[in-house]
């Protein structure tokens, strides 16, 4: 349907990113961020304005992209080029805030049409908290930009906000995900909600476990004992 895309891209967007190389992740994270909002924007018509700032955000992501590896390479651009590294930085800010809120409006949208009114609820939860961040950070770089000590206290609390609007968003995605399919998809199999590593992970375990509980106490082994085992011993196959 597209919500596991669009997780994906979620997350390599705003938590893969923080590390030196992040516009090359947030480029990337665009693009499937993108990818995955064509599907579902078939399914609630709200997706569409969600793909558009995408569409904004991937423009404005190779500008980034541009100064990153310039930077990277110490490479001087124009200087008409690098007087235009503000305003986009500005307008990644303003894209960004526009897909969180358009995405979230069609999340809510769409749950409520479908009857999951507690998924429905955390999106509209998730909205005022982003809103909230939003409202705060703009606050913070428009008048407190060159201000030391306001930042000392509002830069923190603004990062914070922020890594708690993304963690419950990817939560709301990956809810979307294992709750919401096309119609006509209804009688499919459940999804499983853990990992691919971690069931094979539970499932070594498991038969592990049962040939373990195959030995009991007074019956012949393999190895000739009593069939008694202490902690440590009388596993086989391993």
């Amino acid at each position: 349907m597209g919500f596991g895309l669009l997780f994906i891209g979620y997350f390599i967007t705003f938590i893969m990113s923080i590390n030196s190389f992040g516009f090359v992740f947030r480029l990337a994270g665009y693009v499937v961020i993108a990818l995955s909002l064509m599907r579902l924007r078939r399914f609630e018509r709200r997706f569409y304005y969600a793909y558009l700032s995408s569409l904004l955000m991937i423009l404005f992501g190779i500008c980034d992209f541009i100064y990153g590896v310039a930077d990277k390479l110490k490479y001087e651009l124009p200087a008409w080029i690098s007087a235009a590294k503000p305003a986009a930085n500005w307008a990644i800010f303003m894209t960004e805030a526009a897909l969180n809120f358009t995405l979230l409006l069609s999340i809510a949208v769409l749950a409520g049409g479908v009857g999951l009114a507690r998924l429905q609820r955390g999106a509209w939860r998730n909205m005022i908290i982003t809103g909230a961040y939003y409202i705060l950070d703009t606050t913070r770089m428009l008048f407190f930009q060159g201000n030391i000590e306001a930042n000392r206290y509002l830069f923190p609390i603004a990062l914070l906000l922020r890594f708690g609007c993304v963690i419950l968003n990817l939560i709301i995605i990956f809810s979307c995900y294992m709750r919401i399919c096309p119609e006509g998809d209804e009688d499919m199999p459940e999804r499983e909600s853990r990992p691919k590593f971690v069931r094979a992970f539970f499932d070594k375990w498991s038969r592990s476990k049962k040939e373990f509980q195959e030995y009991r106490p007074g019956e012949d082994t393999r190895d000739g004992s009593d069939g008694n085992i202490t902690k440590g011993e009388g596993r086989h196959n391993q």
